[in-house]
């Protein structure tokens, strides 16, 4: 194999920081690398090395995230922009954000799928005797958005629960969303794995809550077959309200997007959605995408993830944040 001097060349990053120029040196293969279908014909070994060689868009993984987490809490890609360009002082376009929010999306619903597609195979083989005192609760119900049935639900424990002094619940501290598009029977494997995950077999009771439908009674007696029955009056008022504050939400993108916006984008931001209001955000998305080379510390509400150099420099560049301005120069804690 021949290789020779290919020159230097400069490539462009945006990261958290803002964006960054890398001047490398490149490696002219004569006659080729066949890699599979594909011949390598260029050689650049400080990509390689910074592990940037593989970056689906021209920015950190890190920097992807971010616009991710931005991307499914906003009414627009538009409206994400400007937040980007306000927070990290780099231009990406509305278009480049829907794409990156798709791929992060995509990755997620995948991981989640697999793992989902996995328990409901193995439902049948679970052993042992419940562990824990209390209740847990499934929550379902279906919702009708822009022509698109959407089928939710949500589980907790009694734990969670937080009663006034009449009995009447008021909040539910802990609790798991799941949403999915269209086909009920991948619902149902959704919707099982995240019970399992959450104690399902392991509570002295459980019970599953609906509106009475006929389809969820079925789905109950299928995946739950020890679990007792009820309905909650005008159907699941917990699940109402978690998808009231997204709802507007996504009609507008439905509408905005037009043609553009199909059944499977819909189902990548409804599971970022769902990740972030689960407080799952760090396990779900930023480990998987980072590789677990994050700090998978819980993210406040509207704050973001960032690691500040030890030393403070005055005079350094101030930027704004959503809590304040805070003073200092940030790095980005991964290249991958």
């Amino acid at each position: 194999m021949l290789v020779r001097n290919g020159g230097r060349r400069d490539r462009r990053i945006k990261t958290i920081n803002g964006e960054i120029c890398i001047k490398r040196s490149t490696l002219r293969v004569e006659q080729g690398i066949v890699d599979g279908d594909e011949t390598i014909k260029e050689l650049i070994p400080l990509d390689e090395q910074l592990k940037i060689d593989t970056l689906p868009f021209k920015m950190t993984k890190l920097l992807m995230t971010e616009i991710a987490f931005w991307s499914q809490s906003k009414g627009s890609f538009k409206a994400v922009e400007k937040i980007v360009q306000k927070l990290y002082q780099v231009q990406v376009s509305d278009d480049q954000i829907r794409k990156v929010s798709y791929y992060i999306g995509k990755q997620v619903f995948e991981a989640e799928k697999r793992r989902a597609a996995a328990a409901y195979e193995s439902r049948g083989g679970r052993t042992g005797s419940p562990d824990k005192e209390g209740v847990l609760y499934i929550l379902i119900d279906r919702e009708t958005i822009s022509t698109r049935d959407i089928s939710l639900g949500i589980v907790f424990n009694s734990t969670g629960l937080r009663m006034r002094k009449n009995g009447v619940v008021y909040n539910i501290v802990e609790k798991e969303y799941v949403a999915h598009v269209g086909d009920r029977g991948e619902f149902k494997k959704h919707l099982f794995e995240c019970a399992l995950r959450n104690g399902y077999g392991r509570y002295t009771q459980t019970m599953v809550l609906s509106d009475g439908s006929p389809w969820i009674s079925a789905c109950a007696d299928e995946l739950f077959p020890d679990a007792s029955q009820g309905t909650t009056r005008g159907g699941a008022r917990n699940l109402a309200f978690y998808f009231k504050e997204h709802k507007k939400i996504v009609q507008k993108r439905c509408k905005k997007a037009g043609a553009m916006w199909d059944e499977a984008h819909l189902q990548y931001m409804l599971t970022l959605m769902v990740k972030e209001k689960s407080g799952l955000w760090d396990e779900a998305v930023r480990d998987l995408v980072l590789g677990n080379g994050g700090a998978a510390k819980q993210r406040p509400p509207g704050n973001t993830s960032r690691c500040p150099l030890p030393e403070y420099r005055p005079g350094a560049r101030t930027r704004e944040y959503p809590h304040g301005r805070i003073p200092g120069r940030w790095w980005d804690p991964a290249w991958r």
